[in-house]
């Protein structure tokens, strides 16, 4: 009967099939949020948010920016506390800034946000 042993992987075979699993591993999820605006309402993705609202003749006004929050860059916000409530600070600024554009646009008044 012959014996036959099992070989341990090197150093190089496991940083190979690392490397293979990271490179198939599908992206990371990312949740996108929302809230309801005065007859619309307002998505926030990953760089990008949009408020959408219908005007009083009844079409769609919709806004599009691109996102300028440093919360999620530097040591700081490594933070899960302070990364929470820096996030919640935002959400509620930019959702207050979409409610205010949303009855400006009720009124008629389509301006831009301010940042």
């Amino acid at each position: 009967m012959d014996v036959v042993r099992a070989r341990h992987p090197s150093a190089g075979d496991i940083l190979l099939t690392a490397a293979l699993n990271a490179a198939a591993a599908p992206p990371a999820t990312f949740f996108y949020g929302g809230q309801a605006v005065i007859e619309g309402v307002l998505m926030r993705g990953r760089r990008h948010y949009a408020v959408a609202a219908r005007r009083p003749d009844g079409a769609i006004t919709v806004l599009s920016e691109r996102l300028r929050s440093r919360v999620y860059t530097g040591r700081p916000w490594s933070l899960p506390l302070l990364r929470g409530a820096a996030s919640l600070w935002e959400m509620l600024a930019l959702g207050m800034r979409a409610l205010q554009w949303s009855a400006n646009v009720q009124l008629g008044d389509e301006v831009e946000l301010s940042p």
